[in-house]
């Protein structure tokens, strides 16, 4: 590059233009060598012109104010990054619940099941269904307006119901005979952690969360 400037105008236009047009692919150790070069080379008949000098010069400062922000930022993100898989593997091993109508049973373990009524009712059951959508057990529940939990002892109609994953819902009716609205929660245990999307991701069964989705945490 430094060979083919052979006067100060057009190596003026040369920088410029590279600077101009194309800043992302010219680094700041190219930048000075061009810059270098254009004042090894003009002409002392020509000199080069003390204004676009100076412009030049306050593109180079800029470039490399642009290129420290740059490791500072990326410096940053491998931190951030880093103290959040650390916090991410603290969730090995813990029951969490999350918005959703999933549980996870164990077999000859009570399985948890949590949900928020909007209001109060006059009827409430839990109606639990296997993966094939059979209805495997039917619970009567507090009609109470909030947050509530019951425990599953796992049994269907007197058989203890195999270990995987159960789908539920809850069947509220209010005084006027109208559905109460209501906000299921599952809940499982964090078996393992996924990095292969780009972000940690939990593995409660066949599901994937992220963090943010876990509204609470349990031993």
């Amino acid at each position: 590059m430094i060979s083919s400037i052979t006067g100060s105008g057009n190596t003026a236009n040369q920088l410029s233009n590279a600077v101009g047009t194309d800043n992302n692919q010219l680094g700041k150790d190219s930048f000075l060598k061009l810059l270098v070069a254009q004042l090894a080379n003009q002409t002392p008949t020509n000199p080069v012109d003390g204004t676009q000098f100076v412009a030049q010069l306050a593109q180079f400062s800029e470039l490399e104010q642009l290129t420290q922000i740059g490791e500072q930022l990326t410096g940053l993100q491998s931190s951030q990054a880093g103290m959040i898989s650390n916090q991410t593997v603290a969730f090995l091993g813990k029951e969490v619940s999350y918005p959703g109508d999933q549980v996870t049973h164990v077999e000859g373990e009570p399985t948890k099941i949590s949900f928020r009524m909007g209001s109060g009712a006059t009827d409430v059951d839990v109606v639990i269904k296997n993966q094939a959508g059979v209805e495997v057990a039917r619970i009567p529940a507090g009609t109470a307006a909030g947050p509530q939990t019951i425990n599953w002892s796992g049994l269907n109609n007197g058989v203890e119901a195999p270990s995987g994953n159960y789908t539920f819902t809850v069947e509220a009716v209010g005084k006027d005979g109208s559905p109460v609205q209501v906000q299921t929660f599952g809940r499982g245990r964090v078996d393992g952690i996924s990095y292969q999307s780009g972000y940690p991701e939990l593995l409660i069964g066949d599901q994937r969360l992220t963090p943010a989705d876990i509204v609470e945490v349990t031993g």
